[in-house]
């Protein structure tokens, strides 16, 4: 097998942590926070949906592309919320696919909204060894020369929202199996391999009118594995526009921006790239969100936006 191919397929699996254990993280966290927290599904006092698409070491080739469609927003006289998500990460020779139902319950706690949320859903990994430069074509390891697998997910999350504050926790992945649920021959032991933990914390600084600051971080933790942070600040004018830029523990900077076109209408882009290091040939990352907003309620009445 042909050492690019391999190095590339290993690189994308670890860097990306694309795998059955752990969800995609977006650097755009702060405009959804439903794609890390089932728990924020309708936590806004209207109905979201969304398109994102991340760009990932642009140039390089096999390196991984993301796209995702989510809706999320409440029912049942506003204590219960439903929402949806539907992913596909490509990268090197795989292919995942996640289809994720999430349901969120929200309670008036003394001037505080506290809400708990489940998700599950299958994801759906394929990898076809036809697309590496193959030396060997004997290699008893590429017998399967394309191989498919269905994985069980289940997650959690809970979040305390205030006036200007919110803290969120959640676990994007409490279980999977040990092995797919697509192979009938194996002993599947549910187990908590990796138990990925997500810290979020966001506030609202108001500046003076029309103007305001708003700080969000990101916790990402991982026992035995690899655990990182991110801080943003964004500036917000006339919640029409705004302006960021994040730091993540990994080396790396995120230049951050969105515009509400319309009442409804969002769109936002972000640009990542590394400070040191980095993978030799691999640009930067590029993301981009295209989001609708409905609301349920007079726009006066709905619940701010922390994030």
């Amino acid at each position: 097998m042909n050492r690019t191919g391999l190095l590339l397929l290993v690189l994308c699996t670890v860097y990306c942590s694309l795998d059955a254990q752990q969800a995609p993280v977006y650097s755009q966290y702060m405009f959804n926070p439903f794609l890390i927290n089932p728990a924020y599904a309708g936590s806004e006092q209207r109905f979201g949906a969304s398109m994102h698409y991340r760009d990932q070491w642009s140039g390089w080739e096999g390196a991984p592309r993301t796209i995702s469609a989510l809706a999320h927003g409440r029912l049942y006289r506003e204590r219960l919320a439903l929402g949806v998500i539907l992913q596909e990460d490509a990268f090197g020779i795989t292919r995942q696919r996640d289809a994720l139902l999430g349901v969120a319950v929200h309670l008036p706690v003394r001037g505080s909204l506290l809400s708990f949320g489940f998700r599950g859903g299958m994801l759906f990994r394929s990898r076809d060894i036809h697309k590496l430069n193959i030396t060997d074509p004997g290699d008893p390891l590429l017998a399967n020369q394309f191989t498919e697998e269905r994985y069980a997910r289940l997650g959690f999350g809970v979040q305390l929202q205030r006036e200007r504050f919110s803290l969120g926790l959640s676990m994007p992945d409490v279980f999977d199996a040990d092995a797919p649920v697509s192979d009938p021959e194996a002993e599947r032991i549910w187990a908590f391999p990796r138990r990925a933990m997500v810290l979020t914390c966001a506030g609202s600084i108001r500046l003076s009118d029309g103007f305001s600051l708003r700080p969000s971080t990101l916790v990402w933790f991982e026992p035995d594995a690899s655990s990182w942070a991110d801080v943003n600040l964004s500036l917000v004018v006339r919640d029409l526009f705004r302006i960021g830029c994040s730091y993540r523990s990994t080396q790396s900077l995120v230049a951050v921006t969105e515009w509400r076109a319309t009442r409804t209408i969002r769109i936002a882009y972000s640009y990542d790239f590394t400070l040191s290091g980095g993978i030799p040939g691999a640009g930067a990352s590029h993301e981009v969100l295209l989001g609708i907003d409905l609301p349920v309620r007079n726009e006066s009445s709905r619940s701010p936006r922390h994030f």
